[in-house]
C-alpha cells in the first residue's frame, strides 16, 4: 500500500529522472537541510537506487515536500528546461507541482482549486478525445456507483478500458505500445508504464462476482478506486494519443 504524497511509481519515476543531473553530494545537503540523514541510505546503492530509497523513506516519514523542493532547487531548472516537464508529469495526481519564479522552476503546493481544476481537466479531456463506448462506460460506472451497484460499477470501467481498443483487447493493445517503444515496457522487475496501465485492468477484473468465486467482494471502496484508476490510466493514453502515432490497435 502507497503511503505519503506520491505513490511507489512516481517515487521510482522520479529517481529515474533526476539521478543523473543531480550529485550525490547535493542529495547529502538535502539531507542535512531537512534533517533527514538517517533516511539516506548510502551504502552499496547505484544513485539512482539510493535517490528511489531517499525518496520512499521520506514519502513515508512526511518529509518529502521538502526535501523535493530543495532537490529541485538544486537541478536550477530554466524555463526551457525539458526535465522541468518530465517531472511535472510525473506529479500529476500529486499535492505538488513545478512553477516557474521568473528565474527557475521551484516545487509548489497545489490548492484544493488547483485538485479541482485538474479533475475538471482530466473529465474534459475524456469528453473530448475519448471513444464514445468508453465514455458511456465511464458515466454508466458513475451512476452505478451512486446508485450503489459497485460489481457492475467495476465491470463497466473495466470494460471503459477495454473500448480504447479496436477489438477490445487492452492487455494485447498495451504490448503493442511497449513494442512500439510509445510506453516504458512490461518488465515487473520496474515500476514502469506498462504496469501502471494494466493495474486498473487487472483490478477490475479480480474484484466482484466478474472475478470468480474466490475474488474480494465489490464494495463501496472498491468501486471508487477502479473508478479513479481507470479514469486516470485513460487520461495517460489520450495524452500519449495527442503526442504519439498509437498502432491501429487502439481507437484513440
Amino acid at each position: 500500500m502507497d503511503i505519503g504524497d506520491l505513490h511507489g511509481e512516481q517515487v521510482d519515476q522520479l529517481a529515474r529522472e533526476i539521478a543523473s543531473p543531480i550529485t550525490g553530494a547535493q542529495i547529502c545537503r538535502a539531507a542535512e537541510r531537512t534533517n533527514t540523514k538517517d533516511l539516506d541510505d548510502k551504502a552499496g546503492w547505484s544513485k539512482e537506487d539510493r535517490l528511489a530509497s531517499y525518496l520512499a523513506n521520506v514519502n513515508r516519514s512526511g518529509e518529502v515536500g521538502e526535501v523535493l523542493s530543495i532537490l529541485i532547487e538544486k537541478l536550477d531548472l530554466g524555463r526551457n528546461d525539458s526535465l522541468a516537464g518530465e517531472i511535472d508529469d510525473i506529479l500529476i495526481g500529486s499535492p505538488y507541482t513545478l512553477q516557474h519564479n521568473g528565474e527557475r522552476y521551484e516545487l509548489a503546493t497545489r490548492t484544493p482549486e488547483d485538485v479541482s481544476e485538474l479533475k475538471d481537466e482530466h473529465s474534459s479531456l475524456i469528453e473530448e478525445a475519448a471513444p464514445l463506448l468508453t465514455q458511456a462506460r465511464l458515466k454508466r460506472a458513475s451512476h452505478l456507483l451512486a446508485e450503489g451497484d459497485y460489481d457492475n460499477a467495476i465491470h463497466d470501467c473495466r470494460r471503459a478500458l477495454e473500448n480504447l481498443t479496436v477489438d477490445t483487447n487492452y492487455g494485447s493493445a498495451l504490448a503493442d505500445l511497449d513494442q512500439a517503444g510509445i510506453i516504458e515496457g512490461n518488465d515487473w522487475d520496474e515500476p514502469i508504464d506498462w504496469q501502471a496501465l494494466k493495474f486498473p485492468y487487472n483490478y477490475c477484473s479480480n474484484v466482484g462476482s466478474h472475478g470468480g468465486s474466490e475474488a474480494p467482494e465489490a464494495t463501496a471502496k472498491r468501486a471508487e478506486l477502479a473508478y479513479i484508476y481507470t479514469q486516470e490510466a485513460i487520461v495517460f493514453l489520450l495524452r500519449v494519443a495527442e503526442k504519439e502515432s498509437l498502432p491501429e490497435s487502439w481507437d484513440i
